[in-house]
This record gives C-alpha cells, sequence and structure tokens, in this order.
C-alpha cells in the first residue's frame, strides 16, 4: 500500500462515500475534495469538510497508518495545524495537530474497493509512460464524447456551488462574495486558500473605509496576512507596520498565520507579497469593480 493510491482514490473520489464517520463517531460530508498540494505540507488544501453541523475549510493530510503522523514530526509543524481532516488506510493510532487538538480521522480500509487495488497495482507495475495507454482504443468514441461532456458539467457545478457557499457565508451579500472570490483567484492555484482566510478575516467594507489612503490599504492587508512581524531595516515596510498597528486595535482585527503562504516553486511574479500589493492597487484605484463586472460587455 502506497499513499499515492489514498491520494489517487480521494482525488478520484474511487471510494465508498455513504455513512462516512470519523474515528469517535461523527459525521462527515466532504464538500470539496480540495487541491493536491505537490510542494510541502498538507497533501490537499482548500477542502471543505463538514463535520457533525460544522463546515471546516482548510488543508485534508493522508497516510497509510495514522502512526505516521508522528513519525513524520507533523505534530510539531505549525504547516499542519490548518489539517481538517487526517485520511488513513489504517488508524492505528490517535494523533493530535501542534496545538494539541485531536485530528478527527477517517479510514479507508473498507471502503476501497478491491478491483480499484488490483488495477492501481497492476498500473504501478507498468513500465508505460501512461499505464493505460494502449487500453483507450478499446473504449468507444460515444463513451468518450459523453465522458468530456459529462467533465464540463462537472466543472460548472463545481464553480457555481463555491459561489453559492460563499453567498450563504456571506449572508447573500453580493460584493462581499466577489471580493472573497477575487481574493481566492489572487492566490492562484498555490496561495487560493490563504488569500481565502484572509479574505475571511478582514471585510470589503473596512477596506473600503481608507480608499483615500493607499498605504492604509496596504497595511491592512500585510498586516492581515501576517507579513508585518519581522524587523524591517526599510523605511516604507515599518511605516505599514506602524499604521498596521493603529488599524488592527480600531477594527478589532487578527492576522492570519503566515506559515499558510507559499513561496516555492512560484515565478517571482506570483509571489503573494506581490499578488497582495497588486491587490491593494486594484482597490485603491477602482470603485464599485462588482457593477463593472457585471455591466462589461467584453472579457477585455
Amino acid at each position: 500500500m502506497k499513499e499515492d493510491l489514498l491520494h489517487y482514490v480521494w482525488k478520484m473520489k474511487r471510494f465508498d462515500l455513504q455513512g462516512l464517520l470519523t474515528t469517535m463517531g461523527n459525521k462527515v460530508e466532504i464538500v470539496d475534495f480540495g487541491i493536491q498540494n505537490h510542494d510541502a505540507g498538507p497533501d490537499f488544501s482548500n477542502c471543505r469538510i463538514r463535520i457533525s453541523d460544522t463546515l471546516w475549510i482548510g488543508n485534508v493530510e493522508m497516510h497509510t497508518k495514522s502512526s505516521q503522523w508522528f513519525a513524520h514530526g507533523h505534530q510539531h509543524d505549525p504547516n499542519y495545524q490548518n489539517v481538517v481532516l487526517h485520511v488513513v488506510y489504517d488508524d492505528d493510532r490517535p494523533v493530535s495537530n501542534s496545538a494539541g487538538q485531536k485530528l478527527p480521522t477517517i479510514t479507508l480500509k473498507d471502503r476501497v474497493d478491491q478491483l480499484v487495488l488490483d488495477n492501481y497495482d497492476r498500473f504501478d507495475k507498468s513500465r508505460a509512460w501512461i499505464p493505460c495507454v494502449k487500453m483507450i482504443s478499446n473504449v468507444p468514441d460515444i463513451i468518450k464524447a459523453t465522458w468530456l461532456d459529462r467533465l464540463v458539467i462537472e466543472r460548472l457545478e463545481r464553480k457555481t456551488n463555491a459561489v453559492d457557499v460563499l453567498l450563504k457565508s456571506t449572508n447573500y451579500d453580493w460584493e462581499e462574495s466577489f471580493f472573497m472570490a477575487m481574493c481566492r483567484n489572487f492566490g492562484l492555484k498555490v496561495n487560493a486558500y490563504p488569500f481565502e482566510v484572509l479574505a475571511s478575516s478582514i471585510s470589503l467594507k473596512t477596506l473600503l473605509r481608507y480608499k483615500h489612503s493607499h498605504i492604509d490599504i496596504e497595511s491592512l492587508l500585510f498586516g492581515q496576512a501576517g507579513m508585518l512581524n519581522d524587523t524591517f531595516q526599510d523605511q516604507y515596510p515599518n511605516k505599514m507596520k506602524t499604521a498596521y498597528r493603529t488599524l488592527r486595535v480600531k477594527h478589532s482585527l487578527d492576522p492570519i498565520n503566515p506559515d499558510l503562504w507559499k513561496f516555492m516553486r512560484l515565478r517571482p511574479a506570483n509571489f503573494p507579497t506581490i499578488r497582495l500589493a497588486q491587490l491593494a492597487q486594484l482597490i485603491y484605484q477602482t470603485n464599485h469593480l462588482f457593477s463593472k463586472v457585471l455591466a462589461a460587455r467584453s472579457i477585455k
């Protein structure tokens, strides 16, 4: 059994989803399976998991045995503090995060069909670049065409469902929901989750109160992103740090965990620091952005 198999069955939903329970007996509903993370950190990010009656948004970590959580040192790693669900093939030990909180865990040992295990084992041993390359010619064209059509529909459903979740979380405030969706996309795939958490930590209404002051908008965004905690040599970040200290108290703000941000394998133009500066500039320069998007008649 390899951890890659767990990644596959999770990503492709190839396990029994009916009656999912944690090892503690709490009901589990997977609202969004998230995005696979190929960098350092938890295996899947931006997941939405409903446990009992609470919707959790965060990361999912996977192991063949739950005790590997400790073997890999995750209990001491702050990057794993936002894991909302531990998915294992075999549960041999209860686990907790760096804050000492017990992690909800589900086991897949009796939920994966034997045919899936056999096929995976056969493909894993194949030396072909794409293990199933010789099988595609045996699939009728009508099945391939309908499958591609279904993929388009599922993608649209996934996108509209994400908007629906945002709307419900903001009590159907379209401006605020648009702001949160826009922030998420500013993070692209790698930093979508921390940008979404950032947008949840400060409302658009608060930012717009400082539309006259570019530095205040930047101070709020960088401060809430947890990026103003260091000691700086340059004047500008120190100026932002001073401004944020006042604004944080005034609006009772709490910054997010700075360990959420990822820089690895990103081009410098996509660093979250650059994207935050761009977001601040957009808010500063643009009025009624959501209305302008609705009124737009061309993509350009």
